[in-house]
């Protein structure tokens, strides 16, 4: 472990050219031990430290503190996870990248205003009920994204995807427009809320054997739940279908 702080107010800054290598046990982890509301609370990373390996986590030992993130943050070592965040916030404003196969997770409450991107890997975004948004660029090719926590549309951004798949695992509320640039997206145990679910380009929202929840929404399209055996569907607070709903493979 290394700790920016030892538990009073002052905020912490990790720069110069720095290489932090995360092996593969579990003891690496970067922490913000900074004690105290607003800038007295937060470890900056500066955009000259690059953050990279197979396992390991950055994240804030109190609930009040605050990670700014300036440097690049890669999962690049395949079977392993480096883990943002989960406890207090997090401002993301360099490049986070997953890559060869490596596992790039996102938690706790966090803004992004920089790139995300993942080849042949995986991003996890949210954990929880905990909030989260990206103004910056989402492009995931080849990868998997689980889209957890507490999230709108619009929060979610810029977000490119080729190949790979999709999966609701956290709330999304409002909206959402699946289309033959998105894909089809998986319901895997989230939760879509009040808002309008349209289809288009052969783009659906695939029930899994996760389950998944419908709560408030209107379906504009087909749901399918054909796909997975034992696939099902929870519908509180009415479902409004204009489509068909498929149940039982043929």
């Amino acid at each position: 472990y290394v700790y920016f702080g030892d538990g009073s107010a002052a905020a912490q800054t990790f720069s110069g050219n720095a290489i932090v290598l995360m092996g593969g046990n579990g003891n690496n982890t970067l922490y913000n031990y900074n004690n105290g509301s607003g800038a007295a609370g937060t470890l900056t990373i500066a955009s000259t430290v690059n953050v990279h390996g197979k396992s390991g986590l950055v994240n804030n030992i109190y609930a009040n503190g605050t990670i700014v993130n300036q440097g690049t943050i890669s999962a690049d070592v395949a079977g392993g996870t480096l883990t943002v965040g989960g406890i207090g916030t997090v401002s993301n404003q360099g490049p986070l990248e997953a890559m060869n196969g490596g596992a790039l997770s996102i938690n706790g409450s966090w803004t992004n205003s920089s790139t995300i991107t993942a080849t042949s890997s995986t991003l996890n975004f949210g954990n929880g009920s905990n909030p989260w948004s990206n103004t910056g660029t989402i492009t995931a090719t080849s990868s998997t994204v689980n889209l957890g926590g507490s999230f709108t549309r619009t929060g979610l951004g810029t977000f490119n995807r080729t190949g790979g798949s999709v999966n609701l695992v956290g709330l999304m509320t409002g909206n959402l427009a699946l289309d033959a640039t998105t894909g089809s997206w998986n319901l895997k145990g989230g939760t879509l809320r009040n808002g309008t679910l349209s289809e288009s380009g052969d783009a659906l929202l695939v029930g899994t054997s996760s389950g998944g929840t419908l709560d408030g929404v209107t379906v504009e399209g087909d749901l399918d739940l054909t796909q997975q055996n034992g696939a099902f569907l929870t519908v509180k607070n009415n479902l409004v279908l204009n489509g068909t709903l498929f149940l039982g493979k043929a």
